[in-house]
């Protein structure tokens, strides 16, 4: 039996060249043990930044709106519109003292010991979004190092957090979903916090990232609190090689990887503390629900996984620091439901990481230890996972240091009953194949290692079937040798399950089955983008996205270079998959128009009158200061201007100054316009000035009357585009309207 067994392994390790990999390529992390402690989640920064977008700004409406549902709801609703009371008189405040439209502006700018308030809205983060993206970092492995960061910090980041003390990013919502965080598939990480020590990230929403979405590493105390991850490439939620961390009232769904991963982390046990805290985290609608390769001291506890290929992994992997995985507890849990087919051809999730390349899930899992030592896993609730319950195995391809299971024990666990009593069987969709024996397993266990425990589990359970029938026990039951040494039969279901690629240099996996067919399925017929991706060129523009095929634009109008700004041209809505920076596109194409970047302005205000007036005879005064002018040329002769006053959806209005107008004049560092009549689209005048010359900042000053303006007469935000020859600079500005409607102050305070 020794030497078959020995055979069996070599042809699984021929089968398997490489053994499990890192499904994120980071640079080598020494991850000790670490002073801390966790963050006061109560705490108070010496410093505050406030963060906003021009829509940001609370309305009489919403506030008229809440009132009468405070009047008229009961329940969870009226539990809700109290939240929604509360942040509308707290971002009304706050409000006032925003001076950044975008956070990694804020985080810039921000000393240690600081919040940065987050109030209401989509952050894109133009400016990061537009920083070059290099898909290979400075290390050999093409992972990025700490230094490379800290030089480029959003090559591979929407928003960089580097090295920084006390940092609290928040949203100011009443719910996490009224601060998004959209990275757009621009950026492999959407939120990075590295060498961070008190981190707190709370109350808001990051989704589509290439990679990771809110990421925390090689950090000292950190929380993740009611923050929610969507529909990221590999891991929504991710800490790795750090200490001292909390995840609480978390959300995080569609990880092609898993939705929830903590790795790398240190064993505490000897400090008598974990060194992680998951707790009332929702995991769903991901590859694997949770992930822990070296996910070591942590406490997971009252949490709900369901919905995925496999509710919760753990794992040991010499790639990562403090192998072997180990002293866990995992405590009070809902697993159930984990019966999503990531391999389906309708998944809207499809694998990433080992599930694509290295071993296929057996979809329908509650639970696996694939390689992990004295971990506890005692009073989950376990039920209609169509597969198994839970899985302890070790892992013989991974060298040098072997995945062994030692000293793992499952007590006081109901199996096969929802939390009401409800007989609800896991094990319920377990096909047969090849030589392994039909049917599934509550408890399925590879019978190697020393001192693995089952039972009692909870009364209440319904009959549980274990594999093999009769398991060690009752806990704690000194049982075994510390070796690995996988059952036969199981050794080769683990041969028959591994993936190949097929053909070789393809990308494309298939299950080696050998010596016999595996028995949950052999490809994947899943599209490899997700979701979110799949949402581009399906002819509606989605979250997330400025425009696709078959749709005229937003709102009101089919959208154009001029309309959008950027003078003459076309305007292009890409579909395809952009590989230099890895975004999958419906976002607008202005590199056929006359203007094809737009820079950011300082102060400003837009003064709108007479809104609506008889005979349409609106008029607008716009001023903005600082506008960065670095490098530019204007000769009115040859170039034309044009000013765009719009909302996201609707086009207020467009006026335009042809090249080789008359009406202009010029001095040094100032060039004007005037034309009382305003004969060309209202304009009557135009003053662009900068004592220095008009190469630096300038101020511009645009007036125009009698043009019919009243769309703007309810505008709760507009933007600003001016746009000089090949030049142009977007405003965004926030607007107050008195009750009459028949004029508006938009504004947009001094930035940075």
């Amino acid at each position: 039996m020794t030497r078959i067994l020995a055979l069996a392994l070599a042809a699984l390790v021929t089968l398997v060249p490489g053994r499990l990999v890192l499904a994120h390529n980071e640079r080598p992390i020494a991850s000790p043990i670490r002073p801390g402690p966790v963050p006061d989640p109560n705490r108070k920064s010496a410093h505050t930044i406030v963060v906003c977008k021009p829509s940001s700004k609370p309305t009489r409406a919403e506030h008229n709106d809440i009132r009468y549902r405070l009047r008229t709801s009961t329940g969870a609703a009226l539990v809700l519109a109290r939240a929604q009371e509360a942040a509308w008189h707290r971002n009304t405040r706050l409000f006032k003292k925003c001076r950044f439209e975008h956070i990694q502006a804020a985080v810039n700018a921000a000393l240690n010991d600081t919040t940065i308030e987050v109030l209401p809205g989509v952050y894109r983060e133009e400016p990061s979004r537009a920083a070059p993206t290099t898909s290979c970092g400075d290390l050999s492995s093409c992972a990025y190092s700490y230094e490379y960061h800290v030089a480029h910090p959003n090559d591979a980041n929407l928003i960089a957090i580097l090295g920084r003390n006390k940092i609290t990013l928040e949203g100011t919502g009443a719910d996490p979903h009224d601060v998004l965080v959209d990275v757009g598939f621009a950026k492999d990480v959407g939120i990075r916090c590295d060498k961070c020590t008190g981190f707190i990230v709370r109350n808001l929403w990051e989704r589509d990232a290439n990679e990771h979405g809110i990421y925390v590493l090689d950090s000292d105390g950190y929380i993740f609190d009611r923050t929610v991850g969507s529909y990221n490439g590999e891991y929504s939620l991710f800490s790795f090689a750090s200490d001292n961390g909390l995840y609480t009232d978390c959300d995080a769904e569609g990880g092609g990887d898993s939705g929830l991963y903590i790795g790398g982390h240190p064993d505490t046990s000897s400090v008598g503390r974990f060194s992680c805290e998951l707790r009332r985290c929702k995991m769903h609608h991901s590859a694997l629900g949770f992930s822990g390769t070296q996910g070591t001291s942590v406490w997971m506890h009252d949490n709900d996984f369901y919905d995925n290929a496999l509710g919760i992994s753990f794992d040991s992997e010499n790639d990562h620091p403090n192998f072997p995985e180990r002293k866990s507890l995992i405590e009070n849990n809902l697993i159930h439901d984990n019966n999503f087919n990531i391999y389906a051809p309708t998944s809207d999730v499809p694998a990433r990481g080992p599930g694509y390349n290295f071993f296929r899930y057996p979809i329908g899992t509650g639970m696996w230890i694939v390689g992990g030592d004295d971990n506890t896993i005692r009073n989950n609730i376990v039920w209609n996972n169509q597969r198994f319950g839970f899985i302890l195995a070790s892992n013989p391809t991974e060298t040098p240091m072997q995945a062994k299971v030692n000293r793992n024990s499952f007590t006081a666990n109901k199996i096969g009953v929802d939390p009401d009593g409800n007989p609800a069987p896991n094990l319920t969709a377990f096909p047969p194949g090849g030589d392994y024996a039909p049917g599934g397993s509550d408890f399925f266990w590879t019978e190697d290692g020393a001192d693995n425990c089952w039972g009692p589990q909870d009364p209440a359970s319904g009959t549980i079937k274990t594999d093999p029938t009769s398991l060690p026990g009752p806990c704690p039951n000194m049982n075994g040798v510390d070796a690995l040494n996988p059952e036969f039969q199981k050794l080769l279901l683990l041969a028959a399950c591994a993936l190949v690629e097929n053909p070789p240099g393809s990308g494309t996996y298939t299950t080696t089955d050998f010596p016999y067919p595996c028995p949950w399925g052999h490809t994947n017929d899943a599209p490899y983008l997700n979701g979110d991706q799949q949402e581009c060129g399906n002819g509606a523009v989605d979250l997330g996205e400025d425009c696709d095929p078959g749709y005229g634009g937003g709102g009101s109008l089919p959208e154009t270079c001029e309309t959008l700004g950027h003078g003459p041209g076309t305007l292009g809505c890409p579909t395809t998959y952009d590989s230099p920076s890895g975004a999958f596109l419906c976002m607008w194409d202005t590199s056929g128009c006359a203007a094809p970047a737009c820079g950011r302005a300082g102060a400003t205000k837009l003064r709108l009158r007479n809104l609506g007036a008889p005979g349409g005879d609106d008029g607008m005064d716009l001023v903005t200061r600082n506008v960065d002018g670095s490098g530019r040329t204007f000769d009115p002769g040859t170039e034309s201007v044009s000013v765009v006053v719009r909302s996201d959806t609707q086009l207020f209005y467009l006026g335009r100054i042809p090249a080789g107008s008359g009406g202009w004049s010029a001095a040094l560092g100032r060039y004007t316009y005037t034309d009382p009549a305003g004969t060309r689209d209202g304009i009557i005048s135009i003053d662009l000035r900068n004592p220095a010359g008009f190469g630096g900042s300038f101020k511009a000053s645009v007036r125009v009357r009698n043009r019919n303006l009243s769309g703007a007469a309810t505008a709760r935000a507009v933007t600003t585009l001016l746009r000089v020859g090949d030049d142009c600079w977007s405003i965004g500005t926030a607007c107050v309207v008195p009750p009459t409607g028949q004029s508006a102050v938009c504004r947009k305070g001094a930035l940075p």
